[in-house]
Parts: structure tokens; sequence; C-alpha cells
């Protein structure tokens, strides 16, 4: 299955790792990096790994969620054969930022 990522997951990543530039060791971003390319694949193989993101019913599509590596989340939809990265959630945050980010 192919992976993209929507533009507001883009904007979340590229928030995290800014961020993570300035407040993480240098081991801890190399790590991210590989636990995100990792998962990224896990997905394309298995789509419906994630659990159903529950906060996110009711919307147009069916959003999942993944633990990318704590405390982040992944939360993405399956439309036909394309999985889309729709946010991520640093899950200490307050959980309206996920309500609202979603289509």
């Amino acid at each position: 299955m192919r992976v993209v990522w929507t533009a507001q997951g883009s904007r979340s990543l590229e928030f995290i790792f800014t961020c993570a530039q300035k407040f993480y060791s240098r081991d801890l971003l190399c790590r991210l990096n590989g636990d995100l390319k990792r998962t990224e694949r896990l997905m394309a193989d298995n789509p419906r790994l994630g659990g159903i993101e529950r906060m996110a019913e009711g919307r147009t599509f069916e959003y999942r969620s993944i633990v990318l590596c704590k405390p982040f989340e992944l939360i993405y939809f399956i439309d036909a054969e394309t999985l889309y990265i729709a946010d991520i959630l640093d899950t200490r945050q307050m959980p309206e930022k996920l309500t609202n980010n979603l289509l």
C-alpha cells in the first residue's frame, strides 16, 4: 500500500523535528527518524495494524492510530489503496488538538 503524508501531517512532522532539534539529543532525533521509517513500512504492509481512533469518530474517514515512539502517535486513514498520514499527535497535549486537525 502506498503511504502519503497530508499537508497537516507534514506540518506536524516538521514542527516536531524543529522542536526536537532544540530540545532533544542527536541520538533521539536519529531514533525518531528511524522509528518513523520503520513504522511507515510496517503500516504500508499492514494498514489496519493501528487501532481505531475513538476521538475521531464521526469524521469523513475512519482514523486509526499507531504509536511511533512515546509520546508520539501517527494518526492515519485509508482510502482505496492509499494510506494517508493525517497528523502526528503528541499524547502529552490536549486531545482537542487531534479533533481540530482532522477532516
